[in-house]
């Protein structure tokens, strides 16, 4: 953020770990959570959709899931 000259508000961390998404948002950032089956299998995915700003099931396989999703919601493509 320091290098391109950005405030925290203006920038996203894109975790699938939620320990990651904490640090993010307790520095200000925006952040995306994508649910694998294979992280985070102790953390209850209800409290960490109520806590980041935007959650993405990446657990179904193709194209409609994930970082696809992601994309699209950040090109405007969904809600």
């Amino acid at each position: 953020m320091r290098l391109l000259k950005l405030k925290p508000e203006e920038c996203m961390t894109v975790a699938a770990h939620y320990y990651d998404v904490v640090g993010a948002k307790n520095v200000g950032m925006q952040t995306a959570y994508i649910r694998r089956d294979t992280q985070d299998p102790e953390v209850d995915m209800e409290v960490v959709e109520r806590e980041v700003d935007c959650f993405f099931d990446g657990t179904g396989g193709g194209v409609e899931v994930g970082l696809n999703k992601l994309a699209d919601f950040l090109l405007g493509l969904e809600d």
